[in-house]
């Protein structure tokens, strides 16, 4: 079975996790435990292969290290000794991802938490320890604070992090004091452009996502002086050349003022103050049926009527990190694609929403496919 490692079809085949589930089982039924903390730490970090991952997908997967914690076994020797880079020439340490060692520890109880909060701090203000690991522990500790529930102590915890920074190395001060230093360094002839928005993030590297494939730079930009809810989600090829900010800014009013001229769109953005709304901006357009992953799901009788042509691919943001992709027809008619569990529209319950339901193995996903024209009347 280790041997023949199962491949998932899509983000959200469970698939291989299960695999890897039975593997700790078998393990620990005859008392192999090398190999029963190895499986469970690929559950954990998720090491598994997948055709496609999501970030979405992703973000909702358990870690499952409650499960691990119940053992007699130093938890905390596994997990830090897994966070730790070394040159591993022989191949037998196991790397853990540092976001999955923050989401596990932010899921384990409080002794656990001040435990790997105190280790962190003594690991970067160490004068012994170098500068990538510094930066590593740095990362993960900025995940923890992610993934911890209680609004207090993020806080506290941002506090603690801000007060960390002086003891890392000058070249990585100047990083995080300036995040998207590399985006100002790659568009330096358009910095007056770029400095209309609030830069979000940032980041340069290949990617391989659900509208592209290849080296870009990603942004999400905010208009300075705006409420914040209408989200630029940019991606942007690196090839022979840098694709230019400029090509979005050429289509930004037309994109922005069809979405804010959408009255049952503007209905569900504002909904909610929290609700905010990512129009995706891919290279020169917004709208990118990259691999078919937008219509490969679709019945072909929907596809062959809608015309994607000049759409516009956006998603909202719901509370509880809840996202919804939705299609801006060219004519004002507005697509929902896929939609969580219990998901409601206004004057839509989640049984009107939902026309397929999906399972594979321990997850379950639903596809909406329901159109509604810009007074929010639902066509189909």
């Amino acid at each position: 079975m280790r041997q023949n490692r199962q491949v998932g079809t899509c983000s959200f085949d469970n698939g291989p996790i299960v695999q890897q589930k039975r593997i700790a089982s078998l393990a620990s039924k005859t008392q192999n435990w090398n190999v029963f903390v190895k499986s469970f730490l690929n559950i954990m970090n998720d090491n598994v292969s997948r055709n496609a991952n999501s970030n979405i997908a992703s973000n909702a997967r358990k870690t499952y290290i409650e499960e691990l914690a119940k053992l007699d076994i130093d938890i905390d020797k596994i997990l830090l000794g897994s966070n730790i880079r070394i040159d591993d020439t022989t191949r037998t340490h196991y790397f853990s991802d540092g976001s999955k060692i923050a989401k596990a520890y932010a899921n384990l109880n409080s002794d656990k938490q001040e435990y790997f909060e105190n280790k962190t701090f003594e690991i970067i203000k160490d004068e012994g320890i170098d500068a990538f690991n510094k930066l590593h522990f740095y990362n993960t500790l900025k995940n923890y604070q992610y993934f911890i529930k209680d609004s207090i102590k993020k806080t506290e915890l941002e506090k603690d992090i801000q007060n960390l920074v002086p003891f890392l190395p000058k070249e990585l001060k100047s990083r995080i004091e300036n995040p998207n230093k590399q985006l100002y360094d790659l568009l330096y002839r358009e910095k007056k452009e770029l400095d209309n928005f609030d830069v979000k993030s940032s980041i340069i590297a290949h990617i391989g996502s659900y509208s592209f494939d290849g080296d870009c730079w990603q942004a999400e930009l905010i208009d300075k002086k705006s409420d914040g809810k209408i989200i630029y989600d940019l991606t942007m090829a690196i090839g022979e050349e840098i694709t230019p900010l400029q090509n979005f800014i050429d289509k930004k009013s037309e994109l922005k003022s069809r979405v804010e001229e959408h009255s049952f769109l503007q209905k569900v953005i504002n909904d909610n103050k929290e609700n905010k709304v990512y129009i995706k901006f891919t290279t020169d357009k917004s709208f990118v049926n990259h691999r078919n992953r937008v219509t490969e799901d679709m019945p072909k009788e929907l596809v062959d009527e809608l015309d994607f042509e000049n759409a516009i691919s956006l998603y909202v943001s719901f509370p509880k990190r809840k996202y919804v992709r939705f299609v801006l027809l060219n004519n004002r008619n507005l697509l929902m694609l896929g939609i969580p569990k219990d998901f409601e529209l206004p004057g839509y319950k989640f049984e009107d929403l939902m026309t397929k339901e999906e399972k594979s193995f321990l997850s379950t996903s639903y596809n909406s496919f329901k159109i509604f024209d810009e007074n929010g009347k639902m066509l189909n």
